[in-house]
């Protein structure tokens, strides 16, 4: 498995690297992987599944489109499968009081010691028996599905899922269980509980394959991505789970259903709306649905051409609900809750149009009688603009983050909560900054500064047992007085900065002098000005150190001036109320792509004056304390045996302007560090590909590493390495890919990079300027702003200079 994931590795690396053409290579090796997965044994095949699907989401969002093109070559061949009938089950008449005393038997034999429902066991029963305690328990199964859930259910719930699980097998109406128990794992997600939606969805697969129905657990796991937004997951298991059926001789039609269901909403999610709608016409051409099915569809449809922005959509629901009411309210909370969500995203969205749709506002009406006042207005709160309980309800949903185990899924979850992180930041700016942090929090890139204390064994994907129930952080309870307590904790006379956009608006916090001091829209700048500077502005920034002019009286001096101007000109401004002192920087995910040496605050571009850092999150920089680096032994690596010219010329460089100090050379095509360093030094070429964004380390042409093993271990990370600290975001998911970001979770405090082409002089008087500096005691922080100055002082341009940026941990010193 490891030859096949450094195989796919390595076309990726070449087809974006080097711009081969590699499609039809990717995708069928995508699919050759996916065929020997699903050959394997149940625990090999979720074990190599999340291998497979780790090494997809480290290549990020460029892998996508080839697994929608794999989805939809299997979605092609799979839907042409034949079908079969499932057996249709026939209620009997049963004692209701004999039947609980026998669910609560099991219960009482399972209480309190964690739970698993493919290892529960029931007496030898007769075929009537089971009849009568099948029909109640799958009665109750209907009541659970209209109700809302609470924790104090799940025991109960599990032994009713293990119950109809051994009683559908004796019965031979296993298909039909397992579609149930799959949406048992939508409603949970549904209703916000989404670890344990991906736990019962765990443990639907575990079940599926011991029953010979593989199929049906594959399908859940796909539909509980598809509905965490999870765009690589859902499509890895969705062609999983279409691998399963393209094997198989024929399929039931009612899993061919919830398949073609699913793939529309798939679709949709990913924006794909062409393909969603060809799905559509697909399934309502090859069955007739039943009435809840319908109604699903349909809701799914109406949710795709509001994401298109078609305000048709509000009069086509409108009359669709005139007509099938009573319909939607028969169905209770199973349609009631989309139904109330869908409405108040036409609220949200066009509030004019949403007052002439009577039937929409009477459907509201009755949705508002049947759901408890909590249920109802926790959901309106997270998405209706003005909402007073929005806040509350944001809160409640970072405390719920908390159960999840998995990075990748933690950043999809918080992909749910950014329209109320969105209507919070609306409601609290100029008003309360407790509200916007919050909706900060949300909008941040949480990978960086993931919670591992409850990481699984490798070997296994998820706990399956439901009575995991670690403790809730206490922090958003009180959250302003948290970020207090422990900005209080860092070195004083600091400009902490939140940054961030809500729609094209740009908003900001601001801290010092132990106090708030600015939380509201940022005047004269808007989102358009910053994505302008990003994607026209800053790939152009390459510093000439040898200009050409145009003749004797234009020196390179005046070059140089112009140059500085041009780019100064440019650069959108801020205007924000600081003092002097160092600047931290808290960017949500889609500020933090613009290069923060070049933030200009009224009319000053601040790495100019102050020392100023990233450190990518909030959480990441609390969690780093001010701490000390051995710099007595630096490891300095550049691959030079490769014949590099310019990798050559930047080393010669940085060698002699550094060989007062301690460093040990390596200059073989791998860096293999002879000891343990705190600082490491790594000079090769860098790559950057659109938006896509930091595409590879290059020892030499035509080469490039496949992994970031390379980079090792240590405190700090040099990197004199084009575009190495440039960030995008993640169209998929609440994160950005930064190799900047991988090094930190790596193990590195603080990584100092590039954000745009670095030019081979840079590197020697940069570096010797930095350790000098670091000599003196001061925090890198400072050391980084006197290498920057130094430099400027030779080569005035901003693209010279303000090249190397400071992410992570600012506040290391020597020891």
């Amino acid at each position: 498995m490891k030859k096949l994931i450094a195989e796919l590795n390595l076309l990726f690396k070449k087809r974006y690297s080097f711009k081969q053409d590699l499609d039809d290579e990717i995708t069928n090796k995508v699919d050759e992987i996916l065929y020997f997965i699903n050959s394997l044994d149940i625990n090999s095949y979720r074990v190599e599944l999340t291998n497979l699907s780790h090494a997809l989401h480290n290549i990020g969002s460029k892998c996508v489109p080839y697994l929608i093109l794999l989805y939809h070559k299997k979605y092609q061949a799979a839907i042409y499968k034949p079908t079969f009938e499932m057996e249709k089950f026939t209620y009997v008449e049963y004692d209701q009081d004999e039947v609980m005393t026998f669910i609560n038997q099991s219960m009482d034999k399972y209480e309190g010691k964690g739970f698993s429902i493919s290892e529960f066991n029931i007496p030898s029963l007769d075929e009537r028996c089971s009849r009568e305690i099948y029909s109640c328990v799958r009665e109750i199964f209907i009541e659970i599905f209209s109700t809302p859930l609470n924790e104090s259910d799940h025991t109960f719930h599990s032994i009713i899922m293990a119950l109809s699980r051994r009683l559908s097998a004796q019965l031979k109406c296993q298909d039909e269980f397992y579609i149930q128990f799959g949406a048992y794992s939508e409603k949970l997600n549904l209703e916000g509980k989404y670890q344990l939606a991906r736990d019962f969805a765990e443990e639907i697969l575990i079940c599926s394959d011991l029953d010979n129905m593989t199929a049906y657990g594959q399908f859940s796991r796909f539909s509980i991505y598809t509905a965490q937004q999870n765009a690589i997951d859902s499509l890895l298991n969705g062609c999983s789970l279409l691998t399963t059926i393209i094997n198989s001789n024929t399929i039931c039609s009612l899993l061919k259903r919830s398949m073609m269901i699913q793939t529309i909403k798939m679709y949709r999610e990913l924006c794909m709306f062409d393909l969603g709608i060809q799905a559509y016409d697909e399934l309502i051409h090859t069955f007739n649905l039943e009435s809840y099915e319908r109604q699903k569809t349909d809701m799914i449809m109406f949710y795709l051409k509001l994401m298109q922005g078609d305000k048709s959509v509000v009069e086509k629901s409108n009359s669709y609900v005139r007509v099938n009411i009573n319909e939607i309210l028969a169905h209770k909370n199973g349609s009631l809750i989309p139904w109330l969500s869908f409405i108040s995203n036409v609220k949200a969205n066009w509030s004019q149009l949403y007052k002439n749709a009577e039937s929409l506002m009477l459907l509201e009406n009755e949705i508002k009688n049947e759901l408890p006042e909590s249920d109802f207005n926790e959901i309106q709160s997270r998405i209706l603009r003005g909402n007073k309980d929005s806040k509350e309800s944001l809160r409640t949903s970072l405390v719920k983050l908390s159960d999840t185990r998995n990075c990748a899924d933690y950043v999809h979850e918080t992909n749910q909560l950014i329209v109320t992180a969105n209507r919070v930041i609306e409601n609290s700016v100029g008003l309360d900054v407790e509200g916007i942090l919050l909706g900060h929090q949300i909008k941040s890139d949480g990978s960086i500064s993931f919670n591992t204390q409850f990481a699984l064994n490798p070997d296994m994907q998820v706990a399956r047992t439901f009575d995991i129930n670690p403790d809730k952080p206490s922090r958003f309870n009180d959250y302003l007085a948290y970020v207090l307590s422990e900005l209080d904790k860092k070195p004083k006379n600091i400009n902490f900065i939140w940054m961030g956009f809500v729609d094209d608006k740009l908003f900001s916090v601001v801290h010092n002098g132990n106090k708030f001091q600015y939380f509201d829209y940022v005047k004269c700048c808007s989102k358009k000005d910053i994505d302008y500077f990003v994607n026209n502005v800053i790939p152009s920034l390459a510093f000439d150190d040898t200009p050409k002019t145009p003749n004797i009286f234009v020196t390179r001096e005046d070059l140089w001036r112009e140059e500085t101007e041009e780019i100064e000109n440019k650069i959108p401004n801020i205007s924000l109320p600081i003092s002097d002192g160092e600047i931290v920087i808290f960017s949500d995910v889609a500020f933090s792509k613009y290069p923060h040496n070049l933030i200009k605050i009224n009319n000053k571009v601040r790495s100019t004056l102050q020392p100023i850092s990233s450190p990518l999150s909030l959480d990441n920089y609390v969690n780093n304390n001010a701490n000390t680096i051995n710099i007595e032994n630096i490891n300095v690596w550049a691959p030079v045996k490769e014949q590099d010219y310019a990798i050559q010329m930047a080393y010669s460089k940085l060698k002699v302007d550094i060989e007062e100090f301690n460093c040990d050379f390596y200059e073989d095509l791998v860096p293999i560090f002879h000891q343990d360093s705190d600082v490491n030094i790594f000079i090769s070429h860098g790559g950057r590909d659109g938006s896509s964004g930091f595409n590879g380390v290059f020892p030499s042409d035509g080469k490039v590493f496949l992994s970031n093993d390379i980079f090792g271990t240590g405190k700090v990370a040099l990197l004199f390495i084009c575009h190495s600290g440039s960030i995008v975001d993640n169209m998929f998911s609440n994160s950005c890919h930064t190799l900047v970001k991988s090094l930190l979770e790596q193990g590195y405090e603080t990584v100092i990079a590039p954000s745009w082409s670095l030019n081979v002089c840079i590197p020697g008087v940069w570096t010797k300027a930095l350790l000098n500096k670091l000599n003196e005691g001061v925090f890198l922080s400072q050391a980084v702003f006197y290498a920057n100055k130094e430099v400027s002082n030779e080569y005035p341009p901003q693209s010279a200079w303000a090249a190397m940026h400071l992410f992570g941990n600012p506040h290391l010193k020597r020891a």
